[in-house]
């Protein structure tokens, strides 16, 4: 009795056979596929005959699963000659040409040249220049005018002391104290010119320091190229190894060549 009251449940096989049938033969067909699919896999227990509904819900699952794109290598065969190109492409040097180091000139053409790139290339270069001559200038007027001031009093001195002199003979007494010598004030003003002489070899230095930061040629040459004193200097004297290195010089060339560098500086920016 219970068995007519509880009818068989339909094998799975067989219901999905007749889905199969019934469906249209299209080469392309998704029910055709998941139909196959299920076939080959009827043994899996997934089927639970008390719940009917999750025989219909399960192959909306696999549909969804079931469209795979294959992988495509062309994108990394493509890749492949750019990569390769990049590792053949040369590395690019620059033009430019190499800078002259101006510690290493000592002719007096190649350091004009020098010279007149540093002011077009340096707007403060001109301001600089103006301004050590400025300097130079206060300190020599300063100078002067203190030799002058002591050139002055000591005339000034020796005409008192001979008014004074007279002033006293005339009275019937003399000066007990003795007169500054010419000597005396000769050793005066020898004084002071050493005390100048000191200053303006400070001053030399100093500018000649600050020429050099600023490039000027002549000014910081390298010892190498700088011929010794107890050194004769030989006729055509080679210069270094090193390109772009003037010649050797002695010092009494050197020093004439800063002078008409300072000669020519206070020519293009005298105010």
């Amino acid at each position: 009795m219970a068995e007519n009251h509880n009818p068989q449940v339909p094998d799975l096989a067989s219901v999905l056979r007749t889905l199969a049938s019934l469906a249209p033969a299209t080469p392309q067909q998704p029910g055709q596929d998941i139909a196959a699919s299920l076939l080959q896999h009827q043994s899996e227990p997934f089927y639970d005959p008390t719940h009917p509904t999750q025989a219909t819900s399960q192959p909306s699952t696999n549909v969804e699963q079931l469209p795979v794109r294959p992988t495509s290598t062309r994108q990394d065969q493509r890749t492949v000659p750019q990569h390769r190109s990049s590792i053949q492409d040369p590395p690019r040097t620059s033009s430019a040409p190499p800078l002259i180091d101006p510690a290493t000139i000592t002719e007096w053409s190649h350091g004009l040249r020098c010279v007149s790139k540093i002011a077009a290339q340096t707007p403060s270069f001109k301001m600089a220049i103006r301004k050590l001559m400025a300097d130079q200038e206060h300190q020599e007027k300063t100078w002067q005018a203190e030799r002058e001031a002591l050139l002055k009093a000591h005339a000034a001195r020796s005409d008192n002391d001979e008014n004074l002199k007279s002033i006293l003979s005339s009275l019937g007494t003399s000066l007990d104290a003795a007169p500054v010598s010419a000597e005396q004030a000769e050793i005066e003003l020898k004084q002071l010119d050493k005390r100048i002489y000191r200053a303006v070899q400070l001053m030399v230095d100093n500018m000649s320091l600050e020429l050099k930061r600023l490039g000027v040629p002549f000014f910081g040459v390298k010892p190498e190229l700088i011929i010794p004193p107890d050194e004769e200097k030989t006729a055509g004297t080679p210069p270094p190894a090193a390109s772009g290195v003037g010649p050797k010089i002695t010092e009494d060339e050197l020093l004439a060549l800063q002078r008409r560098m300072v000669e020519y500086l206070e020519d293009m920016y005298r105010v």
